[in-house]
């Protein structure tokens, strides 16, 4: 069994804390490829310190952690792996919010931790690659995370998208954040696709270029709809207890918060 793992380092500051949780894969044969928009002599050191065979590419900064992610699917063969997790910064969250009406994500580092829950720790890891064992399986997240939100841009672009593969559309879910683990035979359409796309602006297109219908959201789209147009599905990590699933509506519906459309 073999592993792909991306990290797009745009925060360079965070890079400790990242690989305190690729460290957990140290049990796994795996690639690590970290992407980065600028050159760093001294985070490459750190890098190859923990990874002498590292790979690291510098890209331009554009697609949010989006194109970076194709950028290194296109730069390797797929077939020599059995999965690929897919990894980027992200910032502590000033204030909590409620994503798409559903869930409440509190401020502070939540949000991060939920997003890397399958490589938390070495146990984390281990349920998430027995659970893509399953047939059926083929995409693990937390459950806050698996979401059908689709808005008006990203389902029609999604759609062309999904038309150019030859694949049919079958379920809009997707992971909010666009971090996962998944099968990376999954992930052969993508290679179909041009990364020059992202070379001209989406804010002719976009109704809201930094929450609705900007390629990089419709590629956020893009990557759970494959999973199910290739008969598989996104599992989450763990169900919530019957205790979560109670504070959660309670806070919900008593929230001033706004609806928070994520990326």
């Amino acid at each position: 069994m073999k592993l792909l793992v991306h990290l797009h380092l745009y925060y360079e500051d965070m890079l400790e804390k990242m690989l305190s949780y690729i460290y957990n894969l140290n049990n796994y044969d795996y690639d690590l490829f970290v992407t980065l928009v600028k050159e760093n002599g001294d985070i490459e050191k750190q890098i190859k310190n923990f990874k002498p065979d590292a790979k690291v590419i510098i890209v331009e900064n554009k697609g949010f952690d989006v194109y970076p992610f194709l950028t290194v699917l296109n730069a390797v063969n797929l077939k020599n792996y059995d999965f690929v997790i897919k990894t980027h910064t992200k910032r502590n969250m000033s204030k909590g919010v409620v994503l798409h009406g559903r869930y409440y994500i509190a401020s502070g580092s939540y949000w991060r931790e939920k997003l890397l829950c399958f490589i938390e720790s070495e146990e984390s890891l281990k349920t998430a690659i027995e659970l893509l064992q399953n047939d059926d399986s083929g995409m693990i997240s937390h459950y806050k995370l698996i979401d059908d939100e689709i808005g008006e841009c990203n389902e029609s672009r999604a759609s062309d998208l999904l038309k150019k593969l030859g694949l049919p559309i079958k379920e809009k879910k997707f992971v909010m954040g666009t971090m996962f683990i998944c099968k990376a035979e999954l992930l052969c359409p993508l290679k179909k696709l041009s990364c020059r796309e992202f070379e001209r602006s989406d804010i002719q297109i976009a109704k809201n270029p930094q929450r609705d219908g900007s390629l990089a959201h419709v590629y956020e789209r893009l990557f759970g709809w494959i999973v199910y147009s290739q008969n598989k599905k996104i599992v989450p990590l763990f169900y919530p207890r019957i205790k979560e699933i109670i504070f959660n509506y309670i806070i919900v519906k008593l929230s001033k918060y706004k609806k928070y459309i994520v990326k």
